[in-house]
């Protein structure tokens, strides 16, 4: 477990993944994304995510911005997956919604992984 906060990544979108439940992230100039920032990730645990992530997705440093009390909005680097442009047709038009997700989609997802 890590701690973490929400952040916004300006300049990528969300989109859900053709015939699946997950999202994957584009860069979109106009668009705005709010997610979470982990800290303090350690090198095991990014070493894992690089291979789970590793056929659709490159790991980047993005800039993304988190609101901090009481003084206000900070930016800083954050490593993030973000889809591969030979990837890019994975993609369907349809916006991801991480509640949707939680909801409908997260249980089966979860187990799938467990076995």
């Amino acid at each position: 477990r890590f701690s973490s906060q929400p952040a916004e990544l300006r300049g990528y979108g969300r989109f859900r993944v053709r015939d699946a439940a997950y999202p994957g992230l584009v860069a979109q100039p106009a668009a705005a994304t709010q997610g979470v920032l982990y800290r303090e990730v350690d090198a095991d645990a990014l070493s894992r995510l690089d291979t789970f992530e590793a056929a659709m997705y490159d790991r980047r440093a993005l800039t993304v911005d988190i609101d901090e009390r009481p003084t206000g909005r900070r930016s800083l680097s954050a490593e993030v997956y973000v889809v591969r442009s030979s990837e890019r047709a994975r993609l369907s038009s349809e916006k991801w919604d991480p509640g949707q997700f939680r909801r409908l989609h997260l249980d089966a997802y979860l187990q799938g992984y467990a076995r």
